[in-house]
């Protein structure tokens, strides 16, 4: 067997669907009310954690707690990145492409959307929440689920 299927009769890949599926469900059905924060996001935006506890749910079952440890760990997998440069495109691209879209649209008279500005105070705080989303949701899809349907199909 593959380290990455599971032992069951339902392969790895259709439980971690199935489970994102049920975790998310009642945050469509309910998560209409907004949220008390300055941006205005339904309820709902708080599914971006479902495919993590999926993730940690399948794993610690499959692998035990040590397995656990190891999807989280894969968070922040700098070894990983041999070349050092390329430490620029992943922190400088985003706030990159925000200010080149801000700056054309100021250049062709358009309005900013009212959540563009952003007082600079605020950027760190925006920062730790975009990166703790964006982990949920990579841990989940990319930690998890990547391998386990490499094993089966390819990239392509």
């Amino acid at each position: 067997m593959h380290p990455y299927q599971s032992s069951g009769k339902t392969p790895a890949r259709w439980g971690y669907f199935g489970l994102v599926i049920a975790l998310s469900a009642p945050f469509w059905l309910f998560g209409k009310r907004r949220l008390p924060l300055p941006v205005k996001l339904p309820a709902s935006a708080l599914a971006f954690v479902n495919p993590l506890i999926a993730a940690v749910i399948l794993t610690r079952r499959e692998r035990g707690s040590n397995g656990v440890r190891e999807l989280l760990a894969k968070t922040v997998d700098a070894p990983r990145i041999r070349h050092k440069a390329w430490y620029l495109p992943v922190l400088l691209l985003n706030p990159l492409i925000m200010l080149l879209s801000n700056t054309l649209m100021r250049v062709m008279g358009r309005p900013l959307p009212a959540g563009a500005r952003i007082p600079l105070r605020r950027a760190p705080a925006y920062f730790a929440l975009f990166f703790v989303t964006g982990a949920c949701e990579e841990l989940g899809w990319q930690g998890y689920m990547y391998d386990r349907l490499r094993a089966r199909w390819s990239s392509l």
